[in-house]
């Protein structure tokens, strides 16, 4: 039972108390935090990219037919074509199937079917290759 002169509630240092506890734990959280979601942006887009090179290998061999994972010069082009600048794939890539007697495998909708285009990893994930030389995935 409360009477009229009895006050409820915290005292300041009680506050004060609480509020550096409360730091200290966010000081501990945050950074942690931060680590998982930059770790699970990095998996995601990895995993991405494997699941990209099964459908070309899958597709390649249900088809018959020759089937390439390119890095992608711009996939919101009205004819999406394999390019992109030195060894970055951080612009997408491209799947699409082609006819095994083609020289070049460049991408020709009259000659193949546009299999994926996949669009730039989200965040700040940067996605290259050892070698500028690595333009291209092919599947037979």
């Amino acid at each position: 039972m409360t009477t009229a002169n009895q006050q409820l509630g915290f005292t300041m240092s009680e506050l004060m108390i609480a509020l550096a506890v409360s730091a200290v734990l966010m000081a501990v959280a945050v950074p942690s935090f931060l680590d998982i979601t930059r770790n699970t942006a990095i998996a995601t887009q990895t995993n991405n990219l494997v699941a990209a090179l099964h459908l070309a290998r899958s597709e390649a061999s249900k088809r018959g037919m020759r089937v390439v994972l390119c890095r992608s010069a711009d996939l919101t082009a009205t004819s999406p074509s394999c390019g992109g600048t030195s060894n970055d794939w951080s612009t997408g890539w491209l799947i699409y199937s082609v006819s095994n007697t083609r020289s070049v495998p460049l991408y020709d909708s009259s000659q193949g079917d546009m299999l994926l285009g996949k669009g730039q990893p989200e965040g700040a994930i940067t996605i290259k290759t050892n070698s500028p030389a690595d333009k291209n995935f092919e599947y037979n």
